[in-house]
């Protein structure tokens, strides 16, 4: 049975002891409130249903930011400050709130405030993280909850992926553009790599000397490099990349020097190069064109040529969905695709029959009924 206890001159506390369960209580603003709550902490018990509850009551969001901060975060592979935005967004809004008050309504009106400042991608990563943070307090912190509510709020829909890619002749207008850069000597072969290997800017602007091996035509990918470390996006240690003549050759007309040493040593970060490409495609008249479009290039080049298993190799993914949004065809690819499957097209012959049949609708063979 519960007991009921007044606690200052206006709330009541109820406590309940029971044989197998520690003793659970908790004070509310009124006796009729403590009687309802204790009723159905009974019923739960009476049930086999019962779990503690204390500490989704105690914990806020603010404490399991502090606490994924200092267990989690040093363990992460990648950028440290995307991370620290996802904590700072989810505590502004949720830090002083106990876990267990959270509700789908309450991440639903925070979704739809954040769609009016920030894109629908950048939303669903901020619940994804939320999602993930409330499952690391039941994992780790003791958590009860009936569900996660950042799970169960619905996503905003995922944006089109981007599917850019060098049409007629963009290719050697960038190539060109580049030839007469202040940066060639870096820029023409930074540009064949990508091309050629499908790697990340990042990837490419930390790859080594000593990562290339041209005699056996082979690049080893180990990774931007992150806080000292080179770190793969998707958590692996390496991969290989074949390298092709067109890149083995742009490799052989750089300078190497004697010391091995990053390959493309003239751009220190991905941010500082970026403005250096975009300038790059304004010269060569090359409208909405990223680096990274020619990851996308790379892999839809390479799709025809092998099987899903080994392309999801060459791009570092652990997903066939991932790398089927790099495969974008054209209207040329698929036109090549149908010669392959069919051969060549023929020109169909007009029908034989005179022009009064064929006036008429009637030709040779056919029989009016």
């Amino acid at each position: 049975m519960a007991t009921f206890r007044k606690r200052g001159p206006y709330q009541w506390q109820a406590q309940i002891r029971r044989a197998g369960y520690d003793p659970v209580s908790k004070t509310l603003q009124t006796r009729s409130a403590a009687e309802e709550w204790a009723r159905e902490i009974e019923r739960e018990m009476d049930r086999g249903l019962y779990l503690p509850r204390s500490a989704s009551e105690k914990t806020t969001i603010g404490d399991l930011c502090q606490s994924w901060k200092e267990s989690v975060l040093p363990g992460k592979r990648s950028e440290k400050t995307h991370f620290n935005i996802l904590l700072k967004n989810a505590e502004q809004r949720f830090g002083k709130r106990a876990v267990v008050t959270i509700t789908t309504a309450d991440v639903a009106d925070w979704r739809d405030e954040r769609l009016k400042a920030v894109s629908p991608s950048t939303v669903r990563k901020e619940m994804f993280f939320l999602a993930t943070l409330i499952d690391y307090g039941i994992s780790n912190r003791g958590l009860v909850l009936a569900g996660n509510p950042a799970r169960t709020a619905t996503r905003p829909a995922e944006p089109h992926h981007r599917e850019r890619r060098l049409v007629g002749d963009e290719e050697k207008r960038l190539l060109g553009a580049a030839k007469a850069s202040e940066t060639a000597d870096h820029m023409i072969p930074l540009i064949t790599m990508a091309l050629e290997t499908g790697a990340r800017l990042g990837e490419l602007l930390a790859l080594r000397w000593d990562e290339v091996d041209l005699r056996k035509r082979v690049a080893t990918i180990r990774g931007k490099e992150i806080d000292g470390k080179r770190q793969l996006k998707n958590t692996e240690l390496l991969r290989y990349a074949p390298l092709s003549p067109p890149a083995i050759a742009a490799l052989r007309a750089m300078k190497k020097p004697k010391a091995s040493g990053r390959i493309f040593s003239r751009w220190a970060r991905a941010d500082s190069f970026s403005k250096t490409f975009a300038r790059l495609c304004a010269t060569a008249k090359i409208a909405d064109f990223h680096f990274h479009d020619l990851r996308h290039e790379f892999a839809s080049r390479m799709a025809p040529k092998v099987q899903m298993q080994i392309l999801m190799k060459l791009l570092g993914h652990k997903s066939p969905a991932m790398t089927a949004r790099y495969y974008n065809q054209t209207h040329d690819d698929v036109s090549k695709l149908a010669k392959e499957l069919y051969g060549a097209s023929k020109q169909s012959r007009p029908a034989v029959g005179c022009a009064r049949h064929r006036a008429s609708g009637v030709h040779r063979g056919s029989r009016l009924e």
